[in-house]
């Protein structure tokens, strides 16, 4: 392919006839939703240019009540390499349930069966929490109906995460009971991704004290069947967190069952852990912020195996007089990529999300490779980052960031790992 004749911008447009409700004409840099109320909406966002060479520029997008126009910018155009590509990003929304206080959501895959997994909290009017689940189809269409996973009403299910299993094709699901004051317990139930079966309900870790915050990690190869839980406990001698993990084991059939358990790092104040999930390699990354006397909040890390032997016991992902909060991490096993929150003044409200590359090296030590990635930096307010590994070796982080007007948006970004 060769550059086009002319000179300018490279402009792509199209006649745009639907009866989903319009989206306000004019410069669109934020993207476009065409609404279907009720139900969801298919949106499009500023499309990318890419070279041959493998530059990128940002393009942009415009509607004016009939058409959508792509543009990419002149300079770029004349100097890039060719094949040139313009990539625009198309969403689709779909409305999972609205039937009551519908928070805390959380999603998975299973590749041999081709299905979603979504999990989230419900809060009923008398104050109880519970968790709900519904898989989904490629289509974004509903596989059965709603998957009641936790409804006891004498605690508060809350903070629901969830993993797939690849051996067993079954999602496992965990969340803490809360059962009073300083009491809570983390809880898993396994849900067979074929027929929306669940399995009894297992506790992970200890059955009194506080337990929190807790996060799943899964195994991608199949001939493995242990899944890790990360969550937050609290020491009763010196009220300060603890990040514990477990190994548990997800048969094909029957109940999920703990098979050991160890903490990572005490004499601290650790907290908001989270792991990384479908490793590749047996190794997975937990992350987690620790709080020390001065005040002063950094990410912290540690690498296990999948039979929870400790392979690394101490990354520094942060090192800085900055507040940091809300890791998220994904990896392959040798390389991953942690997102996190940044702010530079305490209790300012004015949070970013930037990112860090860790590796592991000949030593066999997992360090902090390169500088730190800024990915949203600037006035926006930008919290709650998440992070998945794609397995092409690169990395998706999202994260939530709060427009001028008060409202918010969700950003995305892709990183290689």
């Amino acid at each position: 392919a060769s550059k086009p004749a002319g000179g300018g911008d490279l402009v792509v447009r199209g006649r745009i006839e639907t009866e989903l409700v319009l989206p306000e004409a004019g410069e669109a840099q934020d993207g476009l939703r065409f609404d279907a109320p009720g139900f969801g909406s298919l949106g499009t966002g500023a499309a990318t240019g890419t070279d041959a060479a493998g530059r990128t520029v940002a393009g942009r997008l415009a509607f004016d009540g009939q058409h959508v126009e792509y543009r990419l910018p002149a300079d770029f155009v004349a100097g890039g390499a060719y094949p040139l590509v313009l990539d625009p990003l198309f969403n689709f929304t779909f409305v999972v349930a609205t039937d009551f206080v519908e928070t805390a959501p959380d999603a998975t895959s299973d590749a041999s069966t081709n299905t979603h997994f979504i999990v989230w909290q419900r809060q009923f009017a008398s104050g109880d929490y519970d968790i709900r689940g519904q898989r989904v189809d490629p289509s974004m269409l509903f596989i059965g109906g709603t998957v009641f996973i936790e409804s006891d009403a004498s605690v508060n299910a809350l903070h629901p995460r969830v993993g797939d299993m690849n051996n067993a094709n079954r999602f496992i699901v965990v969340w803490t009971d809360s059962t009073g004051f300083l009491q809570g317990q983390i809880k898993c139930r396994a849900v067979s991704a074929t027929t929306g079966a669940v399995s009894a309900k297992a506790s992970v870790g200890p059955t009194s004290g506080l337990n929190t915050n807790p996060d799943v990690g899964c195994e991608a190869q199949e001939i493995y069947d242990k899944a890790i839980v990360v969550w937050q406990a609290l020491n009763s001698t010196t009220l300060d967190f603890e990040v514990m993990p477990a190994d548990v084991t997800v048969p094909v059939s029957g109940t999920p069952s703990v098979v050991s358990t160890v903490t990572l790092g005490s004499g601290f104040d650790d907290t908001e852990p989270s792991i990384s999930s479908h490793d590749l390699f047996g190794n997975q990354m937990v992350v987690w912020k620790r709080a020390f006397s001065s005040g002063d909040t950094e990410i912290r890390g540690a690498v296990v195996d999948r039979n929870l032997t400790v392979v690394d016991p101490a990354i520094n992902i942060t090192n800085n007089t900055t507040w940091e909060s809300a890791p998220a991490v994904g990896g392959d096993g040798y390389n991953f990529i942690v997102a996190y929150e940044t702010e530079p003044t305490e209790a300012s409200g004015d949070k970013d999300v930037v990112a860090m590359r860790v590796r592991v090296v000949p030593s066999g030590q997992y360090l902090p490779t390169g500088t730190t990635i800024n990915l949203d930096v600037g006035v926006l307010n930008s919290d709650r980052p998440d992070v998945a590994w794609m397995y092409g070796g690169s990395a998706l982080v999202v994260w939530r960031q709060e427009m001028l007007n008060g409202n918010y948006r969700f950003a995305l970004a892709s990183l290689d790992g």
